[in-house]
């Protein structure tokens, strides 16, 4: 029966609150003015997770009011923390804009990292990958995320290469045809431009060797609501839900 905390959504998506908890029954509940995101919610006491039940804790699933369940059957109070996970639900107009930040927030923190490098003479000489594990929906198919479909938009990612000056192979990087990668050839790649032995068992293939790539991809288990795998060539792809 008393006020936690006033968590300003924006400035403290992740929460962490302390709390006594006398014998008996609890419940904590979170209120917002604005439907909100319940990611996770956990009570911990110094040495292990307490039990807690949930009314309608969806984390997919914005709402206004969540109600956690803690229950201390013991005979004394127990000393507990608190962690949530909150955010707000914005709008899928708003989702774009807040993601080309999060690019500009990245974009800038690499050109800090260039600049350092190129202050101390290393910037030339060095080997650099960019990449992405995957991409995001912002609205398309009127989806939003990254685990419930395997549309272009979340298997078509940047992938940038620079190399040491003077590199003997730059020339060839450069005139690269476009054509399918796959993040299994990064790894072979790496190791060619560096003169490495080739690792046993290695899927991928140099992107200086001419061969056949089948791009593979699957929606992560943990997280998607489907299973689906996908199969990608030069030419063709197929996109296969394996719950149908």
């Amino acid at each position: 029966d008393r006020m936690l905390d006033h968590i300003e959504i924006g400035d403290a998506p992740w929460w962490e609150g302390e709390v006594v908890l006398p014998p008996g029954a609890h419940q904590i509940t979170i209120r917002s003015d604005a439907p909100i995101y319940v990611r996770s919610l956990r009570v911990d006491l110094a040495d292990r997770r307490l039990a807690t039940s949930y009314d309608a804790l969806d984390p997919n699933q914005a709402s206004s009011e969540f109600a956690i369940r803690v229950d201390n059957s013991g005979q004394s109070g127990l000393y507990a923390r608190i962690q949530a996970w909150l955010h707000d639900s914005p709008s899928i107009e708003e989702i774009p804009a807040r993601y080309r930040l999060e690019v500009q927030a990245v974009d800038d923190a690499l050109g800090k990292l260039m600049e350092e490098l190129d202050r101390r003479g290393l910037y030339d000489d060095s080997l650099i990958v960019l990449t992405s594990d995957h991409g995001e929906a912002l609205g398309e198919r009127g989806v939003v995320g990254h685990d419930r479909h395997l549309f272009d938009e979340l298997l078509h990612v940047p992938l940038v290469v620079k190399l040491p000056r003077e590199h003997p192979k730059a020339r060839a990087l450069a005139t690269t045809r476009d054509e399918l990668v796959r993040h299994i050839d990064l790894v072979p790649t790496l190791v060619d431009l560096l003169d490495l032995p080739t690792f046993r068992g290695a899927m991928g293939v140099s992107l200086f060797e001419s061969a056949e790539r089948i791009l593979y991809a699957e929606t992560a288990p943990q997280s998607g609501k489907r299973k689906l795998v996908a199969w990608r060539d030069d030419h063709y792809k197929m996109i296969l839900d394996l719950a149908s």
